[in-house]
């Protein structure tokens, strides 16, 4: 039996955040940020921990604050684009139910919504931490939209 949870997730750029927010005020549910909850428990942010961690630390971190989250009913998760990437996260949000957020905009929509964002989970999106033209960086950018998109698209079947 799925709980009474929704878990927002989407590519970089899409409108995680504003979506989750959106369908918990429409089904009188609470909003909550996967990020925050990490981030309160850790005391450092996800992108300080990817950066001295590794993606991989912060997939384990967004695992365990996942599967406590399941523990309550009446929630709409925001989460990080990169939890698709991990098998366990997958079969724990399946326990909810799963929305993809934007999945109807073009790469190119993606990355300017993600260039618009002033606190991009990458550091390479961030202007202050790389070296990169904006053309190496779209290059990174779409290497990952590439990689991401079939995993979206499988879970929204």
């Amino acid at each position: 039996m799925k709980k009474n949870i929704i878990f927002v997730t989407g590519f970089i750029g899409s409108d995680r955040i504003g979506l989750a927010r959106r369908l918990a005020a429409q089904n009188g549910m609470e909003f909550v940020s996967l990020d925050d909850e990490i981030e309160a428990k850790d005391g450092r942010n996800v992108r300080r921990i990817a950066m001295m961690m590794g993606e991989h630390e912060v997939r384990n971190k967004e695992y365990e604050a996942a599967k406590s989250l399941l523990e309550r009913e009446g929630l709409v998760v925001a989460c990080s684009d990169g939890i698709v990437l991990d098998d366990e996260c997958l079969s724990m949000l399946a326990k909810g139910q799963i929305v993809l957020a934007d999945m109807d905009l073009t790469p190119e929509q993606l990355w300017e919504q993600a260039k618009a964002d002033p606190n991009p989970a990458y550091a390479f999106l961030s202007a202050s931490l790389s070296d990169e033209d904006e053309g190496e960086k779209y290059q990174r950018f779409l290497a990952l939209y590439q990689a991401r998109m079939p995993i979206y698209r499988r879970i929204s079947e």
